[in-house]
């Protein structure tokens, strides 16, 4: 097989077992057919990071003119997609925050771990307290939450489902005795809108921490002998209109 013949997520999967062994960091190119989307190359970057790559480079086939079309032309009606029920191997490292939970039957302890870097949520933990509901319950929704997201589902979708279920007769007879439950009508759902705030709060938290640092990389220690500003690339700074490389 071509280089080209070789579905994206393989490209990224074989880098990253030579990553593992690596101590700088390891590049290649990933090959995209002429259909692939913008989203598309979003999915290839997102599994290059969650895998630990430290650079990737990806081509779309016919989108410089003068470039040498790889192929067959019946690939450019094709989807690009990633191989259905592939699951991203769990991270190594990840920061968490736990929340607690008041529910119908109890208290839940919820944890989220997330990507330092990114705030790009990750896996699910969820225990029971000391008068919490179905330890086993809790476990297997923890273990499914934290697959799909591993196996490519949005996070939206997940929260959807969970905010979906019916209630709870636990959930609706202490909310009807007076108690101060979490939002929801089952653990299910509480989860889900828990979920739901903490992404909403890391996202806020990253959207403004990425803000001051683009501040903070506008000076003029970042120009170039040129005068045009110098970008970050793989690890290296490098002027688009000189060509000079700094790493």
């Amino acid at each position: 097989k071509g280089a080209q013949d070789i579905a994206p997520g393989d490209h990224i999967l074989m880098q990253a077992e030579i990553q593992k062994h690596v101590d700088n960091a390891v590049s290649k190119t990933i090959n995209l057919p002429g259909a692939a989307t913008t989203e598309d190359i979003e999915t290839c970057y997102r599994m290059a990071y969650r895998l630990g790559l430290k650079g990737i480079t990806v081509f779309r086939d016919g989108c410089k003119e003068g470039t040498v079309t790889v192929g067959r032309r019946e690939d450019a009606l094709e989807k690009f997609v990633l191989r259905r029920g592939e699951i991203l191997p769990r991270p190594v490292s990840a920061h968490g925050m736990t929340h607690r939970l008041d529910t119908g039957c109890g208290k839940l302890y919820l944890t989220v771990n997330y990507q330092p870097d990114s705030g790009e949520i990750l896996e699910t933990f969820i225990t029971t307290g000391s008068d919490g509901g179905c330890l086993v319950y809790t476990e297997a929704t923890s273990r499914l939450i934290s697959l799909a997201i591993r196996g490519g589902i949005s996070l939206e979708e997940i929260v959807e489902q969970l905010q979906g279920t019916h209630s709870c007769p636990s959930y609706m007879l202490a909310k009807g005795k007076g108690k101060n439950l979490s939002q929801g009508r089952s653990c299910a759902s509480a989860i889900a809108y828990k979920i739901a705030a903490i992404k909403a709060e890391l996202k806020k938290q990253f959207s403004d921490y990425n803000n001051v640092a683009g501040e903070i990389l506008v000076d003029d220690s970042l120009l170039c002998e040129c005068g045009e500003k110098l970008e970050r690339a793989e690890g290296c700074l490098i002027c688009r209109s000189c060509g000079l490389s700094k790493c």
